[in-house]
């Protein structure tokens, strides 16, 4: 039983990024997942996100959710590079 997912893409952390005095070329970290899902038993949707752009995500529950499995599907990146989940940490409900 489930009241919290957190999930944990690669961002590229050894990419060096230039300072503020410097700017930086990208608009987005290409390495990190746009678009993303999260199901459980049978394929059953527990969480869409459409629009990430952070490393770090925290999925809360509106009420608990029991299954025995998760599966995260990568829809989309920010640029045409492989994806990577470093960390998927499960949280029983408080």
């Amino acid at each position: 039983t489930l009241g919290s997912v957190v999930l944990s893409f690669d961002v590229d952390y050894d990419h060096a990024l230039e300072s503020v005095l410097m700017g930086h070329p990208f608009r987005t970290i290409r390495y990190c997942v746009k678009h993303y899902r999260v199901c459980g038993d049978g394929g059953v949707l527990l969480a869409e996100v459409t629009d990430n752009h952070q490393a770090m995500n925290t999925l809360t529950f509106d009420a608990p959710v029991t299954t025995q499995s998760l599966s995260v599907e990568v829809v989309e990146s920010q640029g045409n590079v492989p994806v990577a989940l470093f960390e998927l940490r499960c949280y029983t409900p408080e």
